[in-house]
């Protein structure tokens, strides 16, 4: 495909408006400027492209380049996840402190799984095996878990030819099917989209807190949805810590969207100390942290959120139980409200965009226990601080 090449029109903090975009397509991701800020087309109008700059936009000026990917902003899936923290679009922060410090430099590029790291994998399917979307292909032992490789969604047809067990790195090619795409122990995944399964299922299990008040006042179900309201300085985010360290889910993903960068820094410290009571190894071994925290750009924490819940529903089909901590969701809204406003949308009630309902709910309906189309069974339970 033909690179798309635009060019800056106007800049509004995060916002930015590219003429020149012809052939572009929604939510697919850009370079913004000479130091190829990551960004994100969120609206069209003929030529002209409204990007949501993920990076600080001081220092850009108006005719600098805006280059289409013409891919939309996916995360990578695959080993090397867990015991990891990134930003809100999937970029390892002790990567980026390696390369450019404390701070975080515009324009980094960093790979979010590690390339030279090799994965003792166990394959389970073999040459001529028919396969489908998100077949099981093999496993990985990562730390005290079985990772699951899955094959991606929307690929479909019979192995050509498939490797032994062995040590392979995440961009060694595992298999090769006869339409000639290949297969490697990781993939990409749109954040905005949905990952498919089979059907939902009734929820059954309670999902267990640890904390008595709540499990016996305001109990949960697996694969549920729930909101810890309250004003700030409640104990929201205590709440939703503790219930990230005790809960019986599998595996955690804890995104913290807009909050302080202390908060992020206590679980941090804490969850490597702390023993998971299921294997009495540290609790970071299976937690991912996502860390968007205030200081960062407020266009992040739509992509932050994004994020987390795409990484959960990839343990979820492998078939485990996934808790996905969003806190909060009120400063996405408001991220939302400041960008709507940058690009002089129609406002609604206290000023925010009318599609904030639609994305709430979108958001949360990506919550429940499925069936898998490899046929696990597996659950994503969304519990979001307002």
């Amino acid at each position: 495909m033909s690179t798309i090449q635009g060019l800056v029109e106007n800049i509004a903090g995060p916002a930015v408006i590219a003429k020149n975009m012809m052939g572009a397509r929604m939510f697919d991701t850009v370079r913004v400027g000479k130091e190829r800020l990551v960004g994100e087309i969120i609206r069209l109008d003929g030529d002209t492209a409204f990007v949501q700059v993920y990076e600080d936009t001081a220092g850009l000026t108006v005719g600098e380049p805006v280059v289409s990917t013409n891919l939309p902003l996916s995360v990578e899936l695959g080993p090397g996840m867990l015991n990891g923290i990134y930003d809100g679009i999937q970029r390892p922060l002790d990567k980026i402190r390696e390369a450019s410090g404390d701070f975080i430099a515009r324009g980094i590029e960093v790979s979010a799984l590690n390339r030279t790291q090799k994965w003792h994998f166990t394959p389970r399917v073999s040459a001529g095996d028919e396969i489908s979307g998100s077949s099981i292909l093999g496993t990985v032992p990562e730390f005290s878990f079985t990772h699951k490789i899955l094959t991606p969604p929307r690929i479909a047809g019979k192995l050509k030819s498939f490797v032994a067990e062995g040590e392979y790195t995440i961009d060694d090619t595992i298999g090769e099917l006869e339409d000639g795409t290949k297969l490697r122990l990781a993939h990409y995944w749109p954040v905005r989209q949905a990952r498919p399964y089979t059907k939902k299922q009734d929820p059954s299990l309670p999902f267990l807190t640890g904390m008595r008040i709540l499990d016996v006042l305001f109990p949960l179900v697996m694969g549920g949805a729930a909101a810890i309201p309250g004003p700030f300085g409640s104990g929201k985010t205590v709440t939703q810590q503790s219930v990230a360290k005790y809960g019986n889910a599998d595996i955690v993903v804890y995104v913290g969207c807009g909050e302080r960068g202390n908060e992020m820094t206590d679980v941090l410290v804490e969850f490597p100390e702390l023993e998971d009571p299921k294997t009495g190894n540290p609790l970071m071994q299976r937690t991912i942290l996502i860390a968007n925290t205030s200081n960062m750009p407020v266009a992040a924490r739509e992509a932050s959120v994004y994020t987390g819940v795409t990484l959960a529903e990839y343990f979820r089909d492998q078939g485990y139980d996934v808790s996905l901590m969003a806190d909060s969701t009120s400063r996405w809204a408001e991220a939302l409200r400041e960008i709507s406003s940058r690009l002089v949308e129609m406002p609604a009630e206290e000023g925010y965009p009318p599609y904030l309902s639609a994305r709430l709910a979108a958001f949360y309906e990506r919550a429940g226990v499925v069936e898998t189309l490899s046929g696990e069974s597996g659950s994503v339970s969304v519990i979001g601080a307002v």
